[in-house]
Formats: C-alpha cells, structure tokens, sequence
C-alpha cells in the first residue's frame, strides 16, 4: 500500500481575551443600587434565547470552527490492488499511461573523428518518479543504417506498450550511430556509458545492462559485451556478421569466469546469406562450454524479418530485469 500524507498547510491560532480595565469611580448608594438593578436586567434578557431564533456565531468564530479540521492530519490510503503486481512498486501508477520519450543527443569526444549521435529513449514515469534507477539495453545499428533505426523499427512504441501492460519494469535504451570511421569500443565506452551515467539515472549492476546489435551491430556488440562483462549481463546478436574469427570471439568468452559470463541470445533467419558463420559460432561456443541461446527463423536479413522479431527480442531483453523488479526501492 501506498500512504499519501498531506501535510497541514493552516494551524489553528489562539489569540489571548483583552480585558479592559475597571474604572473605579465615587458612586452614592441610590446610584450604585439603580446602575446595579439595570445591569441585572441587561444580563438577564440576554441570557433568555427569543422564541424563533438560532444562535449564529460571530464572522471571526466561524472562520475559526471551519479552520479546525485543517489542523489534523489526514491519510489517504490507496489499495494495493490498483496497481499491477507484476510492475515496480515505484512506478506512480498515474502516469503509465503517458507515453516515453525519444531524446537526441550528440557527444564531442577527442577520440572520435566525429560527434557521436545517439538516441535515448526514456520510460512512461521517467520524470515524475525521480528517485527511481533503471535498467539499460544499448541497440547497436547495421552497417548502412544511424541512429535511427530501431526507432524506425518501432522500438519506443513497443518499449511502452510492455512498460504499460505490466509486462515488464521500466527502462531505458540508447541507441547510438557509430560511423564506419569510429572505433565501437571507444564509442561505447569511452563516449557513450560515461555521458549517459551523468544525464540519467542507470543502475550500476551488471545485470542491469544489456547490449545486443543487428547485423555488424550484432558483431560489435559480441565484441564490446564480451571484452566487457564487468559492464554487460546480457549481449543479444540478431542477423549477427560475425567481425573476428569464432576461435578469438571463443578464447574472449573462456577468459570470463563461469559466474560472470554473460547471457547470449543468437537469432537468423533461414535465406540469411550470414547463417553459415552464425551457425559456426554456436557450435564453436557449445563445443567450449559457453551457454548460447540459437534461435533459426523463417526468414532474411532484411528489416522485416527483424520488425517481425522485434517482440521477441524486448521480451527477452526485459525478462532479464523482470523478475528483479520488485526488489528495486
């Protein structure tokens, strides 16, 4: 449950009773008598309420009966109920139903031969639940694609329908344009992660990052993930060009140790002319112990085939962090 408390913005104020003074004064007996016996009177036919008539405060007594309740404090209770079980207990459920954003962002870095541009996307409650961390999932393009290509893909919009339904908790993606002139692993690490730890707030742990590609996307990711596992908890390979030899990609692989080494999903689709080498891969890892998930589909590399998949993937992504959610303050 949530406990809602609203503060007293108005308290109740006491003011002290003037009293005037008692003029003293010589009074002859006859006087003192009289002025007595109609004081008397006076007091009397007030005291007696008139036929008809109700006792109506003062404008100052009033305010003050109507300020009283003001002063107590009040506690709203909100059933536990109305929001999903299955999403993080810090998501406010008001605003799930807005959408995320898609922000652009460019980094100047003396290591790249140009600026790197990234998208970011941000989650439904990004900016009211401002205490919350969130886990992150870098998309890496294909060889003749930018930046924008996931989010051509639809990424955001599916992004948010799994956010809102419960499906998954909260989070967030980056999505960067890495040219052929610039090197990934600078371009991830160096530029990259380093800029979007000061803008947002990612969580730190392992198991909260995952990085997967399309394509060349897919060899730069195996690369960076695996030359990286402190960082990466999960690498997605999807339509994968396979960059280095699976002999070197295997030896990168066996230098983790077992509890460190990363999740791996491998999905192609059956026309795909790059399915010889990602065959050659998973049977290289399986041969060396490496846990690898392969997935063949009805299919070519081309962007249907990956609009096609594109739930399959943030499932998988999102089923990483799900089942930790709850244990996010």
């Amino acid at each position: 449950m949530f406990r809602l408390r609203l503060d007293p913005s108005l308290n109740q104020e006491y003011t002290p009773i003037n009293r005037r003074p008692r003029r003293f004064g010589q009074y002859n007996q006859i006087g003192g008598v009289f002025f007595c016996l109609v004081a008397g009177c006076l007091l009397l036919s007030a005291c007696t309420p008139v036929p008809g008539q109700t006792n109506i405060a003062t404008p100052s007594e009033k305010a003050t009966v109507e300020q009283l309740p003001t002063t107590k404090m009040a506690t709203v209770t909100v059933p536990a109920t109305a929001m999903p079980t299955d999403l993080p207990t810090h998501t406010p459920l008001a605003c799930l139903s807005s959408k995320g954003v898609v922000e652009v962002h460019e980094i100047r870095n003396p290591a790249l031969v140009a600026p790197l541009r990234f998208r970011a996307y941000l989650p439904p409650c990004y900016t009211r639940d401002t205490y919350a961390t969130y886990p992150t999932l870098l998309l890496l393009h294909g060889l003749l694609a930018t930046d924008t290509q996931w989010d051509d893909f639809g990424v955001n919009e599916l992004a948010d329908h799994l956010i809102q339904s419960g499906a998954t908790p909260p989070f967030i993606i980056l999505m960067p344009w890495i040219r052929n002139s610039q090197d990934p692993l600078v371009a991830v690490l160096d530029a990259l992660i380093p800029y979007a730890q000061t803008q947002w707030r990612l969580q730190d742990d392992q198991g909260y990052w995952a990085i997967g590609g399309i394509s060349r996307g897919a060899g730069q990711a195996l690369q960076i993930g695996l030359l990286n596992p402190e960082r990466f908890g999960a690498i997605g390979l999807h339509s994968p060009a396979i960059l280095h030899s699976p002999e070197l990609i295997t030896q990168w692989g066996l230098s983790i140790a077992l509890e460190n080494r990363p999740t791996i999903w491998l999905d192609i689709g059956d026309q795909d002319s790059l399915q010889g080498s990602a065959l050659s891969l998973k049977e290289q890892f399986q041969h060396a112990g490496i846990p690898i998930s392969y997935q063949l589909n009805a299919g070519d590399h081309t962007s249907a085939y990956w609009i096609e998949h594109l739930p399959s993937y943030l499932a998988w992504y999102s089923a990483l962090w799900a089942k930790d959610s709850s244990n996010n303050p």
